[in-house]
């Protein structure tokens, strides 16, 4: 997405606001299992000053994905700030992104920041309870009894279930 400079170059040193939307690759994030619900919605500012232009952002997108706790899929919004700088002479020492004389993408910058900004861990709730590690039910709907029936195992003197408890690196 090229953001047009000119405005912000007669307005040096003035912040020029951005109000954009941004249709991102729809398979960017495939390899993770997610998807874009919509464009990504990008506002804030760019200042040109000293023959760079300096973004100051806010970027919001809703993503497909999966809980990782039970599996179930949901919407996740992701929220995240971009304060990025672009040079004529950018280089991969100054950590600048290289622009034109007349636009700027903000694509990459917008990439880059997104992928930084992804959680670690995607839940559907933040008390999603998961799966049962026994019989697999989605405990955030149903419940089970495979604790108790573990916990009846390991009192009775049952010799093949104390082997299940041994350290396997001794």
């Amino acid at each position: 997405m090229l953001l047009n400079i000119q405005n912000a170059q007669l307005n040096e040193g003035k912040p020029v606001k951005v109000n954009v939307q941004v249709e991102l690759d729809k398979n960017l994030l495939s390899d993770k299992g997610y998807s874009f619900v919509g464009p990504v919605n990008v506002e804030g500012t760019m200042t040109y000053e000293f023959e760079s232009v300096k973004i100051l952002l806010k970027a919001d997108c809703k993503l497909n994905v999966v809980c990782d706790a039970c599996g179930e899929p949901f919407v996740q919004e992701i929220k995240f700030d971009i304060d990025e700088t672009f040079s004529k002479s950018a280089s991969e020492f100054n950590n600048y992104y290289e622009m034109s004389s007349v636009a700027i993408d903000i694509e990459r910058p917008l990439v880059d920041n997104l992928f930084i900004n992804l959680p670690s861990k995607m839940l559907c709730k933040p008390d999603c309870k998961g799966l049962c590690k026994y019989c697999g039910k989605n405990l955030n709907f149903q419940s089970c009894n495979c604790e108790e029936i573990e916990r009846e195992l390991e009192n009775q003197d049952n010799p093949f279930y104390k082997l299940k408890n041994l350290d396997k690196n001794n």
